[in-house]
C-alpha cells in the first residue's frame, strides 16, 4: 500500500529559507548554517557505515536524531518559548499560562545570572499581567518582599517593583503583602522622588534670577551616624562608646561611604525617622550610597509605580 506523506515539502523548504522570530521559534541564517552542517555529517557518517559493512542493512533511527543549535545556548528557553522573544510581543499567547508562570519563577531563582534574572522578572510581570486570573494568588511574595529590601541592584529593584505592582491586582495577594510588612516596602519607595533631579525644567518666573549650569543646590544638613570610639576612663582603661556625628548633607554621606568611614551596617538618623537605623535599612541612604548597577526606571517613575500599587491596594 503506498504511503502519502501529509507533509508540503515546498512549503517546508520555502519557510526554512525564511528568518523567523517568534516566541516559539527563532530561525536565521546561523541556525541554517548548523542544521546544514549537522545533517551533512549525518548523512557522511550513514555512509561510512554502509561502505563498512555493506552485507548489512544500515537502518537509521530518524526519531533519535537531534540537532543542538549553539546559535541558541545563551537563548533562555521556558517550556516550548524563547524568553527573549517573549518579552518584545506586548500581547503573548501562551497555551499554559500556570505551567509557564511556574517553570519561569523557578528559573529566576535558580538563576545566577543577572541578566538571565532581569529577564525572568520582566517575563513574570508580563505574563502575570495577561493571565493573573488564570494563575491566581503567588505564595511566594514574601520572598520576593525580602529580596526588594535586601537588594542593592537598581534593576533588579525596578523589575522587582513592577512584578509586585501587577501581583496585586489579586485581592489574595494583597492580603499577603500587607502579612509580610510590604505595605512599608511601597511606602519607602515612594519616598524616592524627592531624589529625581532630572525633571524637565518648569517655565521660569520673570522674577528668577538664572544661574550658571554649573552651580549645584546645596542638599539640607539632616544626616546623622553613629561610630564607635574608644576612650580613657577615669581609671584609665579603654572603654568603647558611640559618638554621634553630623549633621551632613547627602554628598557629604557619599563621601563618608566611600572613604568606608560609614558602611551598611552604620546606624543613621535624620529627623522624621523613628530612631537609628542601618544603612541597609534606609532606602534613602541605601539607594543613595550603595546601588550598584543601573537603573531600568528613574526615581519619579518608582514613587509613580509604589503609589499605583497602595492605590490598587485601597481600591
Amino acid at each position: 500500500k503506498k504511503v502519502v506523506s501529509a507533509v508540503r515539502y515546498d512549503e517546508l523548504f520555502a519557510q526554512i529559507g525564511k528568518d523567523h522570530a517568534r516566541s516559539d521559534l527563532i530561525w536565521n541564517h546561523r541556525t541554517r548554517e548548523e542544521l546544514r552542517v549537522a545533517v551533512e555529517n549525518e548523512l557522511r557518517a550513514f555512509q561510512q557505515a554502509k561502505d563498512l559493512y555493506p552485507s548489512m542493512v544500515i537502518v537509521w533511527n530518524h526519531e533519535e536524531y537531534e540537532v543542538r543549535y549553539a546559535a541558541l545556548a545563551n537563548e533562555v528557553q521556558i517550556g516550548d518559548h524563547y524568553l527573549r522573544v517573549l518579552l518584545s510581543n506586548p500581547t503573548p499567547n501562551i497555551a499554559e499560562p500556570f505551567k509557564f508562570f511556574t517553570e519561569l519563577y523557578h528559573k529566576f531563582l535558580l538563576a545566577t545570572d543577572d541578566d538571565i534574572r532581569m529577564q525572568c522578572l520582566q517575563g513574570l510581570t508580563l505574563v502575570y499581567e495577561w493571565y493573573g486570573d488564570q494563575i491566581g494568588a503567588f505564595p511566594d511574595l514574601a520572598h520576593l518582599v525580602g529580596l526588594l529590601k535586601a537588594t542593592l541592584n537598581p534593576a533588579e529593584r525596578d523589575r522587582l517593583l513592577q512584578f509586585l505592582e501587577k501581583l496585586l491586582r489579586t485581592k489574595a495577594n494583597i492580603k499577603t503583602l500587607l502579612d509580610c510588612d510590604g505595605l512599608q516596602v511601597l511606602c519607602e519607595m515612594g519616598t524616592l522622588a524627592h531624589f529625581h533631579v532630572d525633571r524637565a525644567p518648569g517655565a521660569l518666573a520673570s522674577n528668577v534670577i538664572e544661574c550658571s549650569p554649573d552651580v549645584q543646590p546645596e542638599t539640607e544638613k539632616e544626616w546623622y551616624y553613629s561610630a564607635v570610639a574608644v576612650e580613657l576612663d577615669s581609671s584609665g582603661r579603654p572603654q568603647k562608646k558611640s559618638v554621634k556625628h553630623g549633621p551632613f548633607g547627602m554628598e557629604e554621606m557619599q563621601s563618608l561611604y566611600k572613604d568606608e568611614n560609614i558602611t551598611l551596617e552604620t546606624r543613621c538618623w535624620a529627623a522624621g525617622l523613628e530612631g537609628w537605623s542601618k544603612v541597609k535599612d534606609i532606602f534613602q541612604l541605601k539607594w543613595q550610597l550603595a546601588a550598584v548597577g543601573t537603573q531600568v526606571l528613574n526615581y519619579t517613575e518608582i514613587a509613580d509605580l509604589a503609589l499605583r500599587a497602595l492605590v490598587r491596594m485601597c481600591e
